[in-house]
């Protein structure tokens, strides 16, 4: 899944659902390897990507129902960072495997109202093709929908100097984007985004990522990051 330094790697090995009906988040168990010579540290198993399998057209389907829960793991310079969305809780593990720093926050998840899952399924079916289909494909999700807020964390992504940046979560990119840095110290800031930034990869003083325009063409930007500080 991605590198740590002094030649130890990140690897995870993924459950597979059993074929009945129903909401599932299968196991995932990570674990760090080193490359050159023995050594392997389990650091844990945790619950994964949220899958809804449900029956159509005597057919099992399967897929990730509005709002699903998943496992976030962003293996960085100074260890492998994973986060279950389903809270606001960052954990960063050793090569060795032990749990060095542990983040919380008490901030709470978005509500999902009828509003918002229709906005969440404009935006998952925004390139489908617009078709008789595409509305019993929207009623299927309606149907599997249970959760009543919004994953805790909308991304985490591993710095190129250690550390993570996790973005909040968010439909589309209407409002500027609200993220926090975690240092390898551990100490936290807060960054506001430009509104409709992806953002690919996260520098010590700067941020890389994609900008797209009304008729969809693709820009990358670099910002600076200007002005941080600890939160308060």
């Amino acid at each position: 899944m991605g590198l740590l330094a002094d030649g130890w790697a990140v690897a995870a090995s993924f459950a597979q659902p059993a074929p009945v009906k129903g909401t599932v988040r299968p196991s995932v168990e990570i674990a760090t390897i080193r490359l050159a010579g023995a050594g392997v540290h389990l650091l844990g198993t945790w619950p994964g990507e949220e899958l809804a399998l449900f029956e159509e057209d005597g057919l099992l389907q399967v897929t990730q129902p509005p709002f699903g829960r998943r496992l976030h793991i962003a293996p960085t310079p100074d260890g492998v960072w994973i986060a279950d969305d389903d809270q606001w809780e960052l954990r960063r593990f050793s090569a060795e495997g032990e749990l060095s720093i542990l983040v919380r926050s008490s901030a709470s998840p978005a509500a999902v109202t009828d509003q918002l899952l229709e906005e969440f399924l404009t935006e998952r079916y925004r390139y489908a093709v617009q078709d008789p289909t595409l509305e019993d494909l929207k009623q299927a999700q309606r149907e599997i929908a249970r959760h009543t807020t919004t994953p805790s964390l909308g991304m985490v992504l591993g710095m190129t100097d250690g550390g993570v940046a996790v973005g909040e979560f968010k439909l589309g990119a209407a409002s500027p984007q609200a993220w926090i840095t975690v240092d390898p110290n551990g100490i936290v800031t807060t960054i506001e985004l430009p509104s409709g930034l992806d953002v690919k990869r996260w520098g010590p003083d700067w941020v890389l990522g994609v900008v797209r325009d009304a008729l969809d063409r693709e820009a990358i930007h670099r910002f600076r990051i200007v002005g941080t500080g600890p939160k308060g």
